[in-house]
Order: structure tokens, then C-alpha cells, then sequence
């Protein structure tokens, strides 16, 4: 049985990484109507393995409002290669990108940048303990893989999967 460039992805996948993707929502539950892996992208599409085009709903995860290969964006980026990336010590563009951020949230008087959701959403119940005095918090709906809020509580997950 000739399995199609996409399948064979998936095997691949899924004999090394759990649910076959490092995040569980990225994982292709229906295939062969979904990508099981993407190539490329541009704007709101994206091709499989086998070249198939689809439309981007799940928006590569997140805030990706501009589409695959928007140009500004990527020239600006090539711009920043040059100069290097992820410095050890802060950069004038974090500055830079934190006062406008400043400028367009009134209520904004300084700001962070985080590296994951969450490390973000454990800066929250951080914050938000400290503020209130208050030790207990109330989440709703999936707020990442931080073990307290994960399904089960306190890293007890019976949804994993087993090898």
C-alpha cells in the first residue's frame, strides 16, 4: 500500500512525538479532509506534503492576522538577521515596540515581553494573587499546559497518551 507524502509525515510523527505534533491542537484528527503536515503557507493558505491547498482556520495557533509570507513583515524580519536575534540583553527594538504598546493601552504603565502562553498565563495568576491577595484562581477553557490549570490539576493528566 503506496502511503501518500502527508501519511507518511503522520507515521513519522506519530512514532516520535506524542499525538504526532509538540502542541496537542496542532495534531490532524481529520484526516485525510485536514493537512496531516504543511509545507508552506502563504496569506490565509497552506499546502500538505502532497500539495493539496487549504485555508488556514486554525491561523497557525494564534495571532498570525497578516497571513504567511506577508512582505513588510518578512523584510523586517531579513532586516533583523542581520544584526542577530534573541540577545542575552535587551534590544532598542523591545524598547521601542514597548512604548507604542504603552502609547495604545492607556492604562498600560510598563511592559513585559514572555517567550511562551505559559510562562504568560503563570505571570497572570502571579499578578493577580499578588494584587488581590488571594490564593485561589477560577480558569475556564484551556490555558496552556501549566500544571495547575492542565485537565486533572496539579500535572495529573489522564488524557496523555501512552506509548
Amino acid at each position: 500500500m503506496d502511503l501518500s507524502g502527508s501519511e507518511q509525515w503522520v507515521r513519522r510523527l506519530r512514532a516520535v512525538m506524542p499525538w504526532g505534533s509538540s502542541t496537542c491542537s496542532k495534531a490532524p484528527r481529520l484526516l485525510p479532509e485536514e493537512p496531516g503536515v504543511i509545507v508552506r503557507g502563504k496569506g490565509c493558505r497552506v499546502w500538505d506534503a502532497d500539495g493539496r491547498e487549504f485555508i488556514d482556520y486554525r491561523n497557525s495557533l494564534g495571532p498570525v492576522t497578516l497571513g504567511y509570507q506577508f512582505p513588510a513583515t518578512d523584510e523586517a524580519i531579513r532586516r533583523q538577521l542581520e544584526s542577530g536575534i534573541i540577545f542575552g540583553h535587551p534590544h532598542p527594538l523591545e524598547c521601542e515596540v514597548a512604548e507604542s504598546l504603552r502609547e495604545c493601552i492607556p492604562c498600560a504603565e510598563r511592559v513585559r515581553f514572555l517567550k511562551t502562553g505559559g510562562e504568560a498565563v503563570a505571570a497572570c495568576i502571579r499578578l493577580a494573587r499578588y494584587h488581590t491577595g488571594r490564593d485561589h484562581v477560577v480558569q475556564v477553557g484551556y490555558n496552556g499546559w501549566l500544571n495547575s490549570l492542565a485537565g486533572g490539576g496539579q500535572g495529573h493528566d489522564r488524557h496523555l497518551p501512552r506509548a
